[in-house]
């Protein structure tokens, strides 16, 4: 099993510190000697994605932990964390070939336990799904997300009230290849309806990362329209759109909010959607509200040019 880590995104830093010194740690199949350690040039603010670009293998469980240097207290804190388990089954009465399945569990920092979900069944041998008890179509590599900490269980952990999250790819063997992007989305005019301040510095991100801006607009004049001119987004079937704005050094920037975008078989690729609407949180000062303008389109086979396997149809 290869995990490779791929991002950490700050979405808020603990009440009353604007920077934080951020840290992921893992340790490999249960074993002290088998540890490493991952911390950014600079300590990151709310807002920010940084890169990891690791590679973690193991044979059977992968621990990872993310972390705060505190050099003012004994120790250091603990935002939260995964465990990555490899299980392979049996095969069945019927002669069917075992399966790998990857279970993971996202741990707290507190000693209340974990959480556990199945989140994908994969065999390199498999295409299609089957009446084998699976909880998802398979695949030889999957990509994930998971926000830390996590209050699935409303047990209240998170009194510092900090929100990290960690993009990371499953690889059940390390030759295994990610699936191809089927869709693309391309985004086309940010409106600002109600600025939080005289001029806000908007940024957009997807997946944690940012793909447009910040560029300041305002509620009024040419500026309270923006018209998107990036290139489309290569997505898979669930991707997060967010809305940020940029404050100056020494302050936290500001989550305008956030759209989970979940494409099904009968999503209607050929209407384009409703804007989304984005509206400032409780927790930030002000008011704002902004609307984004996006549509989504499929990746299918180009058979007139062989060496580009896809195109999109838009």
């Amino acid at each position: 099993m290869l995990i490779r880590l791929n991002l950490l995104e700050c979405i808020r830093t603990r009440t009353g510190e604007q920077k934080e010194e951020a840290f992921v740690t893992w340790r490999i199949d249960e074993d002290d000697d088998q540890v490493g350690c991952w911390c950014p040039d600079q300590p990151i603010r709310s807002g920010e994605t940084v890169r990891i670009d690791r590679e973690v293998v193991a044979t059977r469980k992968i621990e990872i932990r993310v972390g705060e240097d505190d050099p003012g207290d004994k120790y250091d804190d603990c935002t939260g964390g995964v465990d990555i388990n490899l299980v392979t089954a049996t095969g069945s009465s019927d002669g069917s070939p075992p399966i790998s399945s990857v279970v993971e569990r996202v741990a707290r920092a507190s000693s209340g336990g974990t959480i556990g979900r199945v989140i994908g069944t994969y065999d390199r041998g498999l295409t299609t799904a089957d009446d084998r008890r699976m909880t998802r179509a398979p695949g030889v590599a999957d990509s994930r997300m998971v926000d830390l900490p996590n209050h699935a269980d409303g047990s209240g952990y998170g009194r510092y009230d900090k929100h990290y999250r960690l993009y990371f790819d499953i690889y059940v063997h390390p030759d295994d290849q990610l699936p191809l992007t089927p869709y693309c989305l391309q985004l086309r005019e940010l409106e600002c309806r109600n600025a939080q301040e005289w001029k806000d510095h908007a940024f957009l991100k997807v997946n944690g990362i940012t793909v447009w801006g910040p560029y300041w607009m305002r509620d009024s004049g040419n500026r309270s329209r923006r018209t998107i001119n990036i290139n489309p987004i290569q997505i898979r079937a669930d991707t997060e759109i967010s809305l940020w704005e940029e404050d100056n050094e020494g302050t936290r920037s500001d989550h305008f909010g956030s759209f989970w975008l979940h494409l099904t078989e009968d999503y209607d690729f050929d209407h384009d959607p409703d804007p989304i609407r984005f509206h400032a949180d409780d927790t930030i000062v002000g008011d704002a509200t902004y609307y984004l303008s996006y549509r989504v389109c499929q990746r299918i086979e180009n058979p007139e040019d062989p060496q580009t396997l896809w195109r999109f149809r838009c």
